[in-house]
């Protein structure tokens, strides 16, 4: 006898609709996303002897992973910001083209490279404040440990000098003692979670990550360097917590004048050396120079080494003027140094880009969030720390000028389409 043969109907679970998915899927990917460009980061910053060609293998795998796993969804981004950095990379693929030498301009644009892939990555997948929390946070980890790792470098060879204490540490991002300038640079960062509504046990590692950089920035006797410490800690605290500013602006001037003493007040003596504030003279006016024999492109990105002995000849300096024997490999200004090498199509995009970004952290300001307003102000001073160290040190084939460049552009950008949601945070 045959058994009678029943369909068997298998009930389907309700699906959730395909936006919904894609949704669910971007959100987790982009956690993910999230965490690795923080562990680049950290990776990079402290001296644990990644290097950079696995760094950028690294960065360049949660690329991959970005366009293969994240669906192509819509995400509030600053259309403005955007704009500006698409420009100011036309001009310099521009300028590189017609440079005078394409083999040396490429090969020192290198830094770049990542530059462009974090500001790309972080743009797309940084959405919330939490994740502009993490990546201060990352920062200001990642200064505490070169801080710390700077501090047992001099504490172990107290005879060296600055560069040699720079080239004992062997950190990738470290070249020169006013290299130091990126913890400066990078403090707001962690004046920023210490005002901020973070855990406790993360305001007290900004504010540890804050001492620390301090006293590293005076021991390396860099005068750049603790020019901007002292203003960008001024500066982010008089808009964060205004009643704050004159303590810290007045710890941070003590920290400074105390360690000064322990080393016989060197850093004071070359503040007060007429002689070391006309050294960049000699450059700035070199870069002037060849700017007007390249006006609309320049000679070429990076091009400023190779040329500064020949364009020095051409210029009349005052006897008072202290010019170095040796070659310099950067104008000392980045502005001059964009000007001579990419002309004034990307001297006129590079400020552009900075003047938008400037005016999109405005929009972080305003936000009713009381955390958005203070994340954005860490933005900002920082951008403006940026700024100021650019009059007169930094260059663009520098590492960590890239990095700190495209990840605050990035960060600004996810700042300035917050929700306007008002929210206020408990004094401390």
């Amino acid at each position: 006898m045959m058994r009678a043969l029943h369909p068997v109907f298998e009930v389907e679970r309700p699906r959730p609709p395909a936006s919904k998915l894609g949704d669910l899927l971007r959100q987790r990917a982009s956690k993910f996303v999230a965490i690795g460009v923080c562990l680049y980061l950290g990776g990079l910053v402290l001296p644990i002897g990644i290097g950079w060609n696995g760094s950028l293998l690294f960065l360049a795998s949660i690329g991959l992973l970005s366009v293969l796993f994240i669906p192509p969804t819509r995400c509030r981004k600053d259309t403005q910001l955007y704009k500006s950095v698409l420009v100011f990379l036309a001009s310099f693929l521009a300028s590189l083209l017609v440079s005078e030498d394409i083999g040396a301009s490429t090969r020192l644009s290198t830094p770049l490279l990542p530059g462009i892939l974090l500001f790309l990555l972080m743009a797309e997948n940084f959405q919330d404040l939490k994740d502009v929390r993490s990546f201060f946070a990352t920062f200001s980890v990642a200064g505490l440990g070169l801080g710390l790792h700077l501090l047992w470098t001099v504490w172990k060879n107290p005879g060296m000098q600055p560069l040699e204490w720079i080239s004992e540490a062997g950190s990738d991002l470290l070249v020169v003692p006013n290299d130091v300038t990126l913890l400066a640079v990078i403090a707001p960062f962690s004046l920023a979670l210490l005002f901020s509504g973070s855990a406790i046990s993360v305001k007290v590692l900004a504010a540890f990550s804050l001492v620390v950089s301090i006293l590293s920035v005076c021991l390396f006797q860099s005068r750049g360097a603790t020019l901007v410490m002292f203003v960008a800690v001024g500066l982010a605290s008089a808009i964060m917590r205004p009643r704050w500013a004159l303590k810290l602006g007045l710890l941070t001037l003590i920290l400074i004048l105390l360690l000064d003493g322990l080393l016989g007040f060197q850093f004071v003596g070359k503040i007060t050396s007429t002689a070391n504030w006309t050294q960049r003279i000699p450059l700035w006016l070199t870069a002037l120079s060849m700017f007007s024999k390249a006006p609309l492109l320049g000679h070429g990105p990076h091009l400023f080494a190779l040329q500064y002995q020949y364009y020095l000849k051409t210029v009349t300096l005052p006897g008072w003027v202290l010019v170095e024997n040796y070659p310099s490999s950067w104008a000392h200004n980045l502005f001059l140094e964009t000007l001579c090498q990419q002309g004034i199509l990307g001297f006129t995009a590079f400020s552009f880009m900075l003047c938008v970004a400037l005016s999109s952290t405005r929009k972080a300001m305003s936000n009713p969030n009381a955390e958005a307003r203070i994340l954005g102000a860490g933005a900002m001073t920082s951008l403006l720390a940026f700024c100021i160290a650019a009059t007169f040190e930094l260059t663009l084939m520098r590492h960590w000028v890239m990095l700190v460049l495209f990840g605050l552009l990035s960060i600004i950008s996810c700042l300035s389409v917050q929700p306007l949601e008002r929210k206020e945070l408990s004094l401390c």
